[in-house]
């Protein structure tokens, strides 16, 4: 292996490092009614700026700008927490999550 060849794998290895870096966890905390999709309270997503965790695709288009946020360090202006957010469904917000920024271990 050549030099060149060393330093792109060093450099690709430290992109996916820290792509990895933090994941984020969504906990269901409300549902009225019921969720079409079937989400339920105390159901746990694990999202990531690349996998969406089973999440309905409704929900996910909702959060995904702010979990996206998270995931590469940043915070919500308007969230008192900077780890964190309460999102809600597009569908009249029948389903309320919490999601909160984890560090990949």
């Amino acid at each position: 292996m050549t030099d060149d060849n060393q330093e792109l794998d060093q450099w690709a290895a430290s992109i996916i490092k820290g792509e990895n870096r933090y994941c984020q966890r969504a906990v269901v905390t409300n549902v009225k009614g019921t969720c079409p999709f079937g989400h339920c309270e105390g159901d746990t997503f694990n999202l990531t700026a690349l996998h969406a965790g089973g999440m309905c695709g409704a929900l996910l288009t909702a959060v995904m700008p702010s979990v996206v946020a998270l995931h590469y360090g940043g915070s919500l202006v308007w969230e008192n927490r900077v780890d964190g957010f309460t999102g809600c469904c597009p569908e009249g917000g029948r389903v309320t999550i919490e999601v909160k920024r984890q560090e990949n271990t």
